[in-house]
């Protein structure tokens, strides 16, 4: 249930940061509250998103407590994370927030392991996440929370300042942790294949 919570909260968080881009880049101020650097959709995109975040690690902690995996978690627990972060990483990759080097990495691992997983989904083989792949996640997560928080008006202008330093840290730390679980992956799979 925490997981199909998830996969609702993630297009409304996403709609949510779409209309604050818009209406930032529009010049808009309708909506603009609290100060200049947040607006009324950034907030609410904001709750959205740390809503999932949260029913993520509670999904895990629960799963784990009770020793309670299922196939259909196995499956769409993964799905439901990277509609939220990719869906978001675009989002804010378009809102020039995410350095495009770093939204690239996670965003293509992501798309060639959602293609992995179908075909070995069609053979009725289920790829269960890996710890560097659920600290990518929470990287990630963790990541953009600090983008919407800490950092709600930061634009990447240059690679090498302090903000920048910052603010994307946590997802070149995830960016790190997403080459190296996909690697795992393939050795995984091809160590199956020869069994």
């Amino acid at each position: 249930m925490l997981t199909v919570s998830r996969i609702i909260l993630a297009p409304v968080a996403i709609l949510f940061f779409w209309l604050d881009h818009h209406t930032k880049s529009s010049e808009e101020g309708l909506f603009k509250i609290l100060s200049s650097e947040y607006n009324l959709f950034h907030l609410l995109g904001g709750l959205a998103f740390s809503c999932a975040s949260f029913t993520d690690f509670l999904d895990g902690w629960l799963s784990r407590k009770w020793d309670a995996v299922s196939v259909f978690g196995k499956i769409f627990d993964p799905l439901a994370d990277k509609l939220l972060v990719n869906g978001t990483l675009i989002v804010f990759m378009i809102s020039r927030k995410v350095l495009i080097a770093i939204a690239s990495i996670l965003i293509l691992r992501d798309l060639i392991m959602d293609l992995i997983r179908l075909v070995f989904y069609r053979k009725r083989k289920v790829i269960a996440a890996i710890k560097t792949a659920k600290y990518k996640t929470a990287t990630q997560m963790a990541g953009l929370l600090v983008l919407i928080f800490v950092f709600p008006s930061y634009s990447v202008t240059s690679f090498w300042t302090l903000q920048t330093l910052f603010s994307q840290g946590l997802l070149f730390l995830s960016s790190v942790f997403s080459l190296v679980s996909f690697m795992q992956y393939i050795e995984i799979l091809r160590y199956d294949g020869h069994n």
